[in-house]
């Protein structure tokens, strides 16, 4: 299994998820999706990203969200699952540090909203939620 690394002399697994964000090769269309995502946190909108299963849409928003410096962009990232709505709105107050162990739809929501202002106007920073599918 080993021989195509040794042959061509790789130190690591070429195709793994783990690679490091700077070791990734910055494609066109990687590129584009981060400065798509810059523009749109920077006018506070929605940004969807689609695309054939394996074309790349995972590794090309973890490229573009690392990209953001940490003490101006809070990046929350939720794996959407095929789980109830409060399941969901528990994996994003898990993603914003929030000790939230109720399954009360409006606790959840008004720990994150407040959550959010807190970025937002006490820390001053930008909010990216990530959900990946």
């Amino acid at each position: 299994m080993n021989n195509y690394r040794n042959y061509f002399g790789f130190k690591k697994e070429p195709f793994s998820n783990d690679i490091e964000e700077k070791d990734l090769l910055k494609l066109p269309c990687m590129l584009s999706v981060k400065e798509r995502l810059s523009y749109v946190s920077n006018l506070g909108g929605v940004f969807v990203l689609t695309g054939d299963v394996g074309s790349g849409k995972s590794t090309a928003i973890r490229y573009a969200v690392s990209c953001f410096h940490p003490s101006s962009v809070k990046i929350a990232q939720v794996i959407a699952t095929s789980g109830s709505v409060i399941d969901f709105y528990r994996q994003v107050a898990q993603s914003l540090n929030l000790d939230v162990k109720t399954a009360s739809k409006p606790f959840l929501v008004k720990s994150i909203r407040m959550s959010i202002l807190e970025i937002v106007l006490s820390k001053k920073q930008t909010l990216i939620l990530t959900v990946d599918e």
